[in-house]
């Protein structure tokens, strides 16, 4: 079908005031140079977010009136209205006001923004305090204040009501003992420095001594973002150091050992923002406790670190076994300053920059500086010591008239600068990318390495087009015969935890093309023999193209050609289920999120990240690609803390179209922890901008006690968790919590659509597909989709993705009134690359009911697939019972069924249609190999349909057949077996998660 267009009110409103600003200044055009010059600087200043007045350093409250003043644009930033702001002409911050809450705690006071002024760049997601290292002693802070002298300005959190510990266990003090525990932190910012002074103090007004042996800072850095280097001297005094750079041990926080081996003490640890993005660093360090000849002790995950001090002597990982000692005594404090620092480039350097003349390890006049030859050659140079510590971690500067030149301050000693390059060889005859070495002394000045060439790199020109023009595509470039896969997008910082590398937000063996494209696309890389495969989608033919460069600067073509196989007037594809770089995992750039579901012809964006409204519409609007994709605002309430309320969180949900604002926390997402699922979705729909959906996103998972899965997260008490049962009826235990209603009626079953297949989670499909079965046989008619979830470019835009019916069959365009609506009647079906449609007696559409003459109806099912995906079967199904299988011939060309089914019917029904590759219910397919896997790694083909509803007793309504009360079911009817099998893949998903568990920071 053609691209359609959607209104979009914050799109229409950005737009009104791009024509209002522009008309003014073309009616100033008439002024006087200088005149008109004056207007243009003022008009700056007063629009420019980030703007301080007079003061050298400020701490304010943002207000309705001062927020556009103070707020930057910044796609990372979370704070808003409410929220308190500190900044001085280099460096701003946002505590977020008490009554906020967040993943961690259900209170505020945590540093939630930390950015540059002169980028106005923010890739901070948040730090806040908690004792003995345990989560459940999370600071609860309740009180928020500012202060300032003449140089510098500060924001105090406080607690005035004690500690509030959800649960009892290790390192938590009992409610008498919490209860008197007073705690104050402190932001504080000079008028000229790079770096916040943060000092929390712990009081013990009782008279009693208290258990507190630890005060740390987590830091939660975000899933493949900034990821933390930890450095430290071996040997400082008495203590030792664990240098361990990038390079961080595996931890089981239910394991006292894994704990301990995990465990590290660091003078500093620093991380650059992630490569690509705007520049900027984050560094942690404590000078006091550095004079002591203390260490700052910790654990370091690719999403947190958790950083502070023990209250009593510890200086190695064996004094662990003191901490039960540790105690803060009766009427004494306790104080743990440090600073947090932010840096202005892309790498730990430009943080540790701060931080060792701030140690007194070094001054910034001792150091290195260089060039790297050619400036756009990408590379990452680790500074590792003479015993092989690695000390930190440079980036040249990308653009610019400085780009390629590289500095970093250094104490003085001997070093080795490792430089790795982004696809070329510093030793061809090696099959990997090794480092160049380069050894070099610093001896209290900057000791200059020249310019350091690059080896050379081949490349390969791509062009992909569709009858003679450029045409959207992703890309993929294959070593074969010996040729490794281009490492394309990698950080090259090798952060590995537990020896397990975690990739980096860009990294993947593909290009995103937009069509827009005049030329072919330069991509460098290693010589070799490589196989490049390009595809837009399920509607569109593959071409592939071997293609061989034998030496370094050598260069071939690939042009490859694209054509639309299938034609889908009167539908429209989207994907529910999208996040960028405003959600706290991901730093994927809008831009190429939107470019990633371009390039696989997805045409409708539904914008979800975790806690935090997104627009798409301005970036699709800048790119020039209004015509081939639409977006809707929306979010997914991100569910995480584990309270009294919600021991288990209540799972994750997205809702869509909500209503923008730039000004308020989180663009306008309401609080959504501790609450029960109703609250939520009233919270949701008051934001609503018209009728809105909810979806539950995953509702099963592999964490057996919950997690963000919806249908494990029932029970209301800690140590019992409960899961819905799809073989009990919903007015039975556990399941009737989900009928329990609030004043206003609302009940957690009232949610609108669920997400059945969620990327290649196969097996959780049979899960909720099971549940689905449940819910539809009693009644409760939710929408089923299957959505991305893409994070990180490696996870491939709209697959699986939605096929929406429109309502007129002819149609081009549609709006997004009339798109919510469809989705809400059912009116689509989800898909990793078959087409399936689907109609009753030639009437009825998905979410139709229909009210047949007579007991047998005619089905009406055709699946449509591209030459390049396999397929084995269609599946019919009535009630949850599985009425028909047929096989599909896969050699069948585009058309791989079309048949009419009879189907006798005793009483009413709900049909539904899926087509997939094998149906052994207990065995979970694997993926196919071929071209299918080449373009859809991991992924299983598949189609399922919404379903129809057949009214047989001639009521006009559907009586659902419902489940039969457990005590009085015999032999195994469906539910039961499908519980059976339900019960038997989750027992696997659980096998899977305890192995994993091993290697995953909780």
């Amino acid at each position: 079908m053609k691209p359609i267009s959607l209104p979009n009110r914050v799109r229409a409103n950005h737009r009104l005031m791009q024509k209002l600003f522009l008309t003014r200044i073309k009616h100033c055009s008439t002024l006087r140079p200088f005149r008109l010059a004056l207007l243009i600087c003022i008009t700056a200043v007063l629009l420019s977010p980030m703007a301080i007045a007079d003061e050298s350093v400020v701490a304010i409250r943002i207000t309705e009136e001062n927020a556009r003043r103070l707020l930057c644009d910044s796609p990372d930033r979370t704070g808003g209205i409410g929220d308190w702001y500190l900044a001085n002409r280099h460096i701003w911050a946002i505590v977020d006001d008490v009554e906020n809450q967040n993943m961690i705690s259900p209170a505020g006071g945590s540093l939630i923004d930390l950015g540059l002024v002169s980028n106005k760049t923010d890739q901070f997601v948040q730090m806040l305090q908690l004792l003995n290292m345990n989560r459940d002693i999370v600071i609860p802070y309740d009180t928020i204040r500012t202060e300032s002298g003449d140089d510098w300005a500060a924001i105090l959190v406080s607690t005035s009501s004690g500690l509030h510990p959800q649960q009892h266990g290790f390192g938590v003090p009992d409610e008498a003992a919490a209860a008197n525990i007073q705690v104050e932190t402190t932001y504080r910012l000079n008028s000229d420095e790079h770096f916040l002074h943060v000092t929390t103090t712990i009081r013990n007004p009782s008279s009693k001594s208290i258990s507190i042996f630890n005060v740390a800072d987590i830091i939660y850095w975000g899933d493949d973002t900034v990821k933390p280097f930890a450095g430290s001297p071996v040997r400082m005094g008495s203590a030792r150091g664990a240098p361990r750079g990038f390079r961080h041990p595996d931890l089981d926080t239910s394991s006292f050992i894994s704990l301990m081996r995990g465990m590290g003490g660091y003078t500093y640890i620093a991380g650059g923002g992630v490569d690509g993005l705007p520049p900027i660093s984050y560094g942690l360090c404590s000078p006091t406790e550095y004079a002591k000849n203390a260490l700052l002790w910790g654990i370091n995950d690719r999403m947190v670190s958790a950083i502070g001090i023990f209250t009593g002597d510890h200086n190695r990982t064996f004094d662990f076994w003191k901490t039960p000692f540790f105690r803060i005594r009766a009427g004494q404090d306790f104080t743990y300053d440090r600073i947090v620092v932010v840096g202005e480039n892309n790498d730990a350097a430009s943080a540790t920059d701060i931080i060792f003349p701030l140690l007194g390890m070094a001054d910034r006049e001792s150091g290195i500086t260089g060039r790297v030859s050619p400036p756009a050659a990408g590379c990452s140079i680790l500074i590792i010591d003479k015993d092989e510590f690695p000390v930190t971690q440079i980036r040249p500067v990308r653009e610019g008239p400085e780009a390629g030149r590289f500095k970093a301050v250094l104490p003085s000693g001997e070093y080795t600068a490792e430089i790795f390059f982004a696809e070329r060889d510093a030793r061809p005859e090696s099959p990997d990318l090794d480092p160049l070495r380069i050894p070099f002394a610093v001896a209290g000045s900057v000791t200059d390495l020249g310019t350091i060439e690059a080896p050379p790199q081949a490349a390969l020109l791509i062009e992909v087009k569709e009858g003679g023009q450029a045409v959207p595509a992703r890309v993929i470039i294959r070593g074969i015969q010996g040729t490794p896969d281009p490492d394309l997008g990698s950080d090259l910082l090798h952060f590995t935890v537990g020896n397990r590398t975690t990739p980096s937000s860009f990294a993947a063996n593909w290009l995103l093309l937009s069509g827009q494209e005049t030329g072919p696309v330069r991509v460098g890389l290693r010589p070799g023999r490589y196989e490049v495969v390009a595809t837009h989608g399920f509607e569109y033919s593959v071409d592939r193209q071997e293609v061989m460069v034998e030496r370094p600067n050598d260069e071939a073509l690939a042009s490859l050609q694209l054509e639309r196989v299938i034609e889908t007037p009167g539908m429209m594809t989207g994907d529910f289920h999208v996040h960028s770089i405003a959600s706290m995992d991901s730093a994927f750039p809008q831009e190429q999120r939107v470019l990633s579901f371009v390039a696989e012809g997805v045409e409708l964006l539904i914008a979800t990240d975790h806690d935090t409204l997104t627009d798409y519409a301005p970036v699709i609007s800048t790119m020039g690609l209004s015509d081939r994709i639409a977006s809707i605002v929306g979010v997914e309430a991100t569910s995480m803390l584990m309270v009294r309320s919600t021991p288990f969180t209540i799972g994750h949900y997205n809702a869509w179209p909500l209503r923008f604002n730039a000004l308020l926390p989180r663009n306008g997402m309401p609080l959504d922890e501790g609450i029960r699922p109703r609250v939520l979705y009233e919270r949701l729909r008051d934001i609503g901008d018209g009728d809105i959906v909810i979806q539950v996103n995953h509702g099963r998972g592999s964490e057996p006690d919950g997690g963000a899965s919806f249908f494990h997260a029932l029970g209301t008490e800690f140590g019992r968790p409960l899961s819905y049962k799809p073989s009990q009826p919903m007015n039975e235990f556990p399941n009737n919590l989900l009928l329990e209603k609030k004043s206003s009626g609302i009940r957690d079953i009232d949610f609108d659509a669920m997400e059945l297949l969620n990327g290649t989670a196969y097996d959780e499909y049979l899960l909720l597909r099971s549940d689905w079965f449940s819910l539809l046989n009693q009644g409760f008619s939710k929408a089923a989709t299957a959505n991305s979830d893409t994070h990180i470019k490696a996870q491939i835009g709209g697959y699986p993705r939605n096929y929406i019916l429109l309502q007129n069959p002819d149609a081009e365009r549609a709006t997004e009134r009339d798109i919510m609506k469809q989705i809400s009647n059912q009116r689509l079906f989800g898909t990793t690359g078959p087409l399936v449609y689907f109609t009753v007696n030639e009437q009825a559409l998905p979410g139709d009911i229909i009210t047949p003459e007579e007991n047998e109806v005619t089905l009406n099912v055709k699946v449509l697939a591209a030459p390049w995906i396999p397929l084995d079967q269609i599946r019919i199904y009535a009630n949850g019972k599985q009425q028909a299988q047929y096989p599909v011939d896969s050699k069948s060309g585009i058309n791989r069924f079309d048949q009419d089914i009879i189907l006798r019917l005793e009483s009413d029904a709900w049909v539904t249609v899926e087509t997939s590759t094998a149906n052994d219910p207990l065995r979970i397919p694997q993926p196919p190999g071929g071209l299918y896997n080449i373009i859809a790694p991991g992924f299983v083909p598949l189609a399922f349909s919404n379903p129809i509803f057949v009214d047989i007793d001639g009521n006009g309504i559907f009586d659902p057949p419902g489940i039969p009360p457990s005590s009085a079911a015999a032999g195994l009817p469906w539910p039961a077996k499908t519980s059976l099998v339900a019960a038997l893949l989750a027992l696997m998903s659980i096998i899977r998660h305890l192995r994993r568990r091993r290697r995953i920071l909780e």
